[in-house]
C-alpha cells in the first residue's frame, strides 16, 4: 500500500467529488493507494511543495503551473478534473458600475496577491475602453470566501468562475456587476490540473497510473450516479444542502471523465500569457502536461 497525500488547491469543494467518491467507494485502495487530501494554508501552497520536492502530487490551475514551468522547474500536469468554463469579474454594484470604476479600488485574492489579477483587470478595462495601470488596483488578502468579502466589504472586486460564485452571489442576492474575462479576449485559466515531477513520472510511473485510474473511476461514478454524488457532497463539503444542489448540477457535467487534457486549453493560456508579459516566454507542451496516463484509462 502506498501512502500519497494530495494537497488541493483550496478547501474541498463540488469538483473534488471524483476523489472523494474514490476514497469513499475504496477505489484508491483497490489500485493499493491511500490517499490524503490535505487542504492548504494558501492557494499555490501544494504546487510550491510539489516544485521543492517536499510531496509529488498536488491540485493546481495552469495559470499557477506554467511561470513555473517556464523558469525550468520539471513540474507536469498529468491529469485534468475538469475544464472550467467561464471566468469573470465580480464587483460590489454600489462601487464599480463601469470599468472606469475599477481604478483605485481594492482587488481581494484569497491568498498571496499576484500579477495575474491586476493584468486581468487592466485587459477588461481595455475591452471596455479604458486605459487602467495595473499598479493602480490594491491587492489585498482576503481569505477564500471571496463573496464573502464582497459582503462584508473587505474588498471591491474578485474574480471568479461562474459555475459556483456568480451562483452564490445571487443565492445571497447580493448586488454585483460582472464583467466577462473572455470577451475581453482572455482565456478560462481555472482548468484543475493534477500536476507531479518529470522524475516522479520516470520512477514510479505505476503508481502515477494507478492514481489516475483511481481518480477516473471516482469521477465515472458520481457522473454516473448523481445521487451518490449528493451523498457525499453533504457528507463531506460544509455548505447548505439546499444551496449546494445548484452547486451539484453546474459541476457535475463538466467533470473530465477519462481526466485527458485538450492541448489547446494550454496554448490558448500559454499565449495569452505570453502576450500580456506574465510569461517572459513560451514552451513546449510536451513539457506542461501528459495524456500518458489519462488516454490508458479503461
Amino acid at each position: 500500500m502506498n501512502t500519497i497525500s494530495l494537497y488541493l488547491e483550496e478547501f474541498l469543494w463540488y469538483h473534488h467529488l471524483g476523489l472523494l467518491a474514490a476514497i469513499d467507494s475504496q477505489d484508491f485502495a483497490a489500485y493499493g493507494l491511500e490517499v490524503k487530501l490535505v487542504c492548504p494554508q494558501y492557494h499555490t501552497q501544494g504546487l510550491d511543495k510539489v516544485a521543492k520536492g517536499e510531496i509529488d502530487f498536488a491540485l493546481s490551475e495552469p495559470i499557477h503551473t506554467l511561470p513555473l514551468q517556464v523558469q525550468g522547474k520539471s513540474i507536469i500536469s498529468i491529469a485534468q478534473l475538469f475544464e472550467l468554463q467561464q471566468s469573470s469579474v465580480m464587483a460590489r454594484a454600489d462601487k464599480v458600475t463601469t470599468a472606469t470604476d475599477f481604478l483605485g479600488k481594492r482587488l481581494g485574492y484569497p491568498t498571496a496577491p499576484s500579477r495575474n489579477g491586476p493584468e486581468i483587470l487592466r485587459q477588461v478595462a481595455q475591452a471596455n475602453g479604458v486605459s487602467l495601470e495595473p499598479k493602480s488596483i490594491e491587492r489585498i488578502v482576503v481569505g477564500n470566501d471571496l463573496i464573502g468579502a464582497l459582503e462584508s466589504d473587505a474588498a471591491d472586486i474578485v474574480l471568479v468562475t461562474a459555475q459556483h460564485s456568480i451562483l452564490l452571489a445571487q443565492q445571497k442576492q447580493l448586488p454585483v456587476n460582472i464583467f466577462s474575462t473572455e470577451e475581453a479576449g482572455i482565456p478560462s485559466f481555472g482548468h484543475n490540473v493534477l500536476v507531479t515531477r518529470q522524475d516522479v513520472i520516470e520512477s514510479h510511473s505505476d503508481l502515477v497510473q494507478r492514481l489516475v485510474k483511481a481518480i477516473a473511476k471516482g469521477t465515472q461514478r458520481v457522473q454516473s450516479d448523481w445521487n451518490y454524488a449528493r451523498v457525499l457532497a453533504r457528507k463531506y463539503i460544509s455548505f447548505p444542502p439546499e444551496q449546494g444542489e445548484a452547486f451539484l448540477e453546474q459541476t457535475l457535467p463538466i467533470l473530465t471523465m477519462g481526466l485527458q487534457q485538450p492541448a489547446t486549453i494550454w496554448q490558448r493560456v500559454q499565449g495569452w500569457m505570453h502576450e500580456t508579459g506574465l510569461l517572459r516566454k513560451t514552451i513546449s507542451t510536451d513539457r506542461i502536461f501528459t495524456n500518458e496516463f489519462a488516454l490508458t484509462v479503461g
